[in-house]
């Protein structure tokens, strides 16, 4: 199997490199990326995620091609994996099995034959799978499941799996406006969000935990080895019950902005906006009902004032009527 990396033109390469060769000239393998899988869930039960996940195709005989990389969550090293990749066309029963060994072994565990020498197993946090690509057929998939079927440890011991359990945390974008607009009060990495957004709600699992950011790190890293965030912050400021107490007390905070609490509460919910836009919101909002009410009152002193004026008018035109009247009597 050929190792290789994405390069600088966008194809990745069986020699991690760019250099411009004719077809003929070359011996390493292009690939060009089709699609970047999602893998956002975490296995509850077995000590391996999946950190990303690509469908390649080779631009020279246009074979399809999968591309994986695990990173271990064990705290005992691990030897070698075997998992089984399940392609489905358009029923629920796959079409294609393919069975697939990581190993020391086999060469398949790091990406050069250099990095392998005086390494024999993976370490707890440690990434593996990177430049394998797994040929798949010709016929490309509606749907990919990867099912891990056995770990072999340094300790000589391994285990077989039926079915590694699986949790999908939450995407940040499913919360209810309420809870966007609490996790937004204290959100204390605030200044991490152009780099590494917040994507999803952090969740752990037996074996790992999957940051905001959507990096999946093992239990017993304290802070996400991708964007620095707290483990033990995320998991207690991101719970339902955390983002609802939070909501409650900003409600009750700012509710004097507006007329009651009950519009205060439909204000919030309609209008998700920073404090600073809700402080400016609600002053240009007393200056209009302000602006409001001098004008009904405006218009309620010029509607008393119209029939007296009326009244005075009609007693003048009927003054000067009976003046002209009594004229021409006596012309």
């Amino acid at each position: 199997m050929t190792n290789g990396r994405e390069s600088d033109n966008g194809y990745m390469t069986s020699r991690g490199t760019a250099e411009q060769y004719l077809p003929a000239e070359r011996n390493e393998k292009y690939y060009k990326l089709i699609e970047r899988l999602d893998f956002n869930y975490l296995y509850v039960n077995c000590p391996l995620e999946i950190t990303d996940a690509l469908s390649v195709y080779d631009i020279d005989t246009y074979d399809y091609y999968l591309h994986f990389i695990f990173r271990s969550m064990s705290e005992t090293p691990v030897d070698s994996v075997d998992i089984i990749i399940l392609l489905y066309d358009n029923a629920n029963v796959p079409s294609e099995k393919i069975p697939y060994t990581y190993s020391f072994e086999a060469m398949r565990m790091n990406s050069t034959k250099r990095k392998n020498k005086g390494v024999s197993s993976i370490a707890c946090g440690a990434e593996f799978g990177r430049g394998f690509y797994i040929p798949i057929p010709q016929s490309y998939f509606k749907k990919l499941n990867v099912v891990i079927k056995r770990i072999s440890y340094s300790d000589q011991t391994a285990v077989e799996y039926e079915e590694a359990a699986k949790y999908s945390p939450e995407h940040l974008s499913s919360l209810s406006l309420e809870k966007k607009n609490a996790f937004d009060q204290i959100n204390i990495y605030e200044a991490l969000e152009d780099e590494f957004p917040t994507k999803f709600v952090a969740a752990e699992g037996q074996f790992s935990w999957m940051c905001c950011c959507g990096n999946k790190n093992p239990n017993n890293i304290a802070r996400c080895s991708r964007c620095g965030r707290a483990k033990d912050w995320q998991l207690c400021v991101m719970s339902d019950k955390a983002l609802d107490e939070e909501h409650e007390k900003y409600i009750k905070e700012h509710s004097a902005l507006f007329a009651n609490y009950a519009k205060a509460e439909f204000m919030i919910k309609h209008n998700y906006i920073s404090k600073q836009d809700r402080l400016d919101m609600a002053e240009k909002q007393e200056i209009a009902l302000n602006r409001v009410e001098k004008q009904e009152k405006r218009r309620e002193r010029l509607m008393k004032q119209i029939i007296p004026r009326f009244v005075l008018y009609f007693a003048i035109m009927t003054l000067i009527y009976l003046f002209f009247r009594w004229l021409s009597m006596y012309t």
